[in-house]
């Protein structure tokens, strides 16, 4: 072990100091876009939001970023989706990296949309008798062309009742505009 005398110490103490508060410094000189750094200029980012190949307008959407950045937020980049592709498109969750020329490219992809259904009211019977109950389901929503209920989403489990063995059950027919299916069901 050496000898540190007590002014080496105040010496390399300082140093450290001084290391501490410059990384503290630098830390200011931020390439967050969102943060402006003072005394940095601002820059002009040009957004090419793309579906397949063709950009959307056939023209970059302008935004201003700080100066130092050098990616756009996946916050800025979905703001920023030009209103006309806005309700029938998205961009990946992810920040975006800003090119040398300052361009930054945004391919879009259509949105998942959910598939159409329609209800069915589910009606319950004990051999030919109708059963009711507040325990029990009576109407689902099933995707549109489903000709058949998916009978575990009915929770009987929870109920006093299961499904009676031999009986064609939950099979989707028609009343008019409306849509049920006959459940056959036995007390546990």
């Amino acid at each position: 072990m050496s000898n540190i005398s007590r002014r080496q110490f105040l010496k390399g103490a300082g140093v450290a100091t001084l290391a501490v508060a410059a990384a503290g410094v630098l830390a200011g000189c931020s390439n967050v876009p969102d943060k402006p750094t003072p005394g940095v200029p601002d820059k002009t980012v040009h957004i090419y939001y793309m579906i397949g190949v063709q950009p959307v307008n056939g023209e970059p959407v302008e935004i201003t970023v700080n100066g130092l950045a050098t990616y756009v937020t996946y916050e800025t980049i979905k703001a920023n989706i030009p209103a006309n592709a806005a309700a029938d498109y998205d961009c990946a969750k992810k920040n975006y990296d800003i090119e040398k020329d300052g361009t930054v490219t945004v391919k879009l992809q259509k949105k998942a949309s959910a598939k159409p259904t329609k209800t069915v009211e589910i009606r319950y019977y004990e051999g030919t008798n109708p059963v009711g109950g507040t325990e029990l389901i009576y109407s689902l929503d099933v995707d549109e062309e489903a000709t058949v209920v998916n009978l575990s989403k009915l929770g009987l489990e929870k109920t006093g009742y299961k499904l009676a063995e031999n009986e064609a059950n939950g099979i989707i027919k028609t009343e008019g505009e409306k849509f049920y299916a006959e459940v056959y069901v036995q007390e546990k």
